[in-house]
């Protein structure tokens, strides 16, 4: 029996699984950070072998037509620029350019075959003020059912940092530090919590770690 592209969970003894032709997707969502970088988030789904995070460039051209000028987007070439095991479900993707339209796709892989989300297009911020350089962040430890201890290396130019977490993608932020250590109290317990970290300069510039962090309280 040849198995349905569009359902990864189901098989040949399922036969409940062929009474349904819904087409299932990968979702997800991506948000700017900053200039260089976008944040992504996706949902799991059954049976995933891994995740590909792919990437297209929107362009945009002026045609002349009738001594008029008409604008036309394109978008492509797409490329993966990232691959991540079934366990993760965020990632921060650095390097790109500012002021900039991406699409971007989270595609699910499973034992026999591929789950694509459907595009999103981002723009990523414009460039107002030197940032401060890039840096990494990392979990120190998970102290309690509600404390949780994070540091992160320095960066360079930078004279604050501010701690935040994502809630169904949403960014909340929990506190501030001069230090690369914090502490994050007041968290419930048996909860998964992702954290990234902002830094500041004195001259107002704004640059994210290069990476999140994700860990679940006891």
């Amino acid at each position: 029996m040849r198995l349905s592209p569009f359902r990864p969970s189901c098989e040949a003894v399922e036969s409940r699984c062929l009474l349904s032709s819904t087409p299932i997707h990968t979702t997800f969502s991506v948000q700017p950070l900053s200039d260089t970088q976008v944040a992504l988030f996706w949902n799991p789904l059954p049976r995933a072998v891994e995740y590909l995070v792919q990437k297209a460039q929107i362009t945009t051209q002026a045609i002349k037509v009738h001594n008029r000028l008409v604008y036309k987007s394109q978008t492509g070439p797409w490329t993966t620029v990232a691959a991540y095991s079934n366990s993760t479900l965020s990632t921060v993707l650095n390097g790109l350019r500012p002021s900039t339209s991406y699409q971007f796709n989270v595609i699910t892989v499973g034992p026999h075959a591929q789950f694509p989300g459907i595009p999103r297009p981002v723009r990523t911020m414009d460039v107002l003020i030197p940032d401060p350089g890039s840096f990494t962040l990392q979990l120190s430890k998970v102290i309690s059912s509600q404390v949780v201890s994070l540091s992160w290396t320095a960066s360079k130019g930078a004279n604050g940092y501010t701690v935040w977490g994502f809630t169904d993608a949403i960014l909340n932020l929990l506190s501030t530090s001069t230090s690369t250590t914090t502490t994050i109290t007041g968290l419930a317990s048996h909860t998964s919590y992702t954290f990234i970290v902002s830094a500041q300069s004195s001259a107002g510039g704004n640059v994210w770690s290069n990476n999140l962090v994700t860990t679940t309280t006891l």
